[in-house]
């Protein structure tokens, strides 16, 4: 195996483990798949206990048992399109780039967003840069 498919082998690995990541967390938590996760829900508890749509919801509320065969079914796409090369393989890698990214903005804008001052600091306001309020 020549340099350059041990560092291809290797980027196609990072960003399929990035993107298994933000995928578990658009699955398991993130609000814009409220709505799916209601209807699964539904669907699991109103379909005479079928057991696939039970497994589904349980799968949905734990990330760490969604995290494991999304990031399985992730991992064996980019095995494949590493096999296949060409088209597949770019297409793939840019698509768990992408993934990856946001998964790596969204946990900048989670930590931006967190509140930097201690609990019990006598003066947040100053702390944080900004001005007390009259």
């Amino acid at each position: 195996m020549s340099v350059a498919n041990v560092g291809m082998l290797t980027l196609v690995l990072v960003v399929a483990a990035g993107a298994s990541g933000r995928l578990t967390r658009l699955i398991t938590s993130d609000v814009i798949t409220i709505p799916l996760r209601k209807a699964v829900i539904i669907r699991a508890r109103t379909d005479g206990g079928s057991r696939f749509w039970s497994v589904v919801e349980d799968w949905q509320r734990c990330p760490w048992c969604a995290g494991l065969w999304i990031s399985a079914g992730v991992h064996l796409a980019g095995a494949i399109a590493y096999l296949l090369g060409g088209v597949w393989l770019t297409v793939f890698v840019f698509g768990a780039a992408a993934l990856t990214a946001n998964l790596i903005w969204s946990m900048i804008a989670q930590h931006w967003d967190s509140d930097p001052v201690p609990s019990g600091a006598a003066e947040p306001d100053r702390a944080v840069g900004r001005q007390p309020e009259p």
